[in-house]
């Protein structure tokens, strides 16, 4: 894989655990570049991190996907799809634990926060939440207000049962 020789050519090894490269190369969609300017950007794994707490919190923190919804709103579309795709990451591991599918997850290195999440989450809300996202990013293409895109990604992740 050429993400890892780069890593290695780099010496990044000692600075991102091993487990980080499914997610780097998912992320940088096969990039060297791509992968390189994400591994030196540390603000995205900050935003990974609250992303998984947003997770692990849900219904029980509404304001919250308000204020990550605008502080993200500014952020230009590629940042944004970035993002998207990190909460993408996160919905298809924890959908395949609950599935019991033996496949490699990309957030390997959250496993055992996504095996005790999993049983918080239906698969309607796997599946609503990401088909939002899919959605969502035809909506940003079209210039849809950023904010509000987020917005119903999340209130789609978190309250399935409602039509947004």
């Amino acid at each position: 894989d050429g993400i890892r020789d780069v890593e290695r050519s780099r010496g990044l090894g000692d600075v991102y655990k091993r487990q980080l490269i499914p997610l780097v190369s998912q992320l940088a969609q096969g990039s060297i570049s791509e992968a390189l300017k994400l591994i030196k950007e540390k603000d995205i794994f900050e935003e990974r991190e609250r992303i998984l707490k947003l997770i692990q919190r849900g219904k029980k923190a509404p304001q919250e996907i308000f204020e990550l919804s605008k502080r993200w709103h500014t952020k230009q579309s590629s940042h944004l799809e970035t993002l998207l795709n990190m909460i993408l990451f996160f919905l298809r591991d924890l959908l395949l634990l609950k599935l019991n599918i033996s496949f490699p997850l990309i957030n390997q290195d959250k496993i055992d926060k996504l095996r005790k999440l999993k049983e918080d989450y239906t698969f309607s809300q796997l599946y609503r939440g990401i088909e939002a996202i899919e959605q969502a990013k035809m909506y940003l293409n079209a210039n849809v207000s950023p904010q509000l895109v987020l917005e119903e990604v999340w209130l789609k992740i978190f309250y399935p049962e409602k039509n947004y």
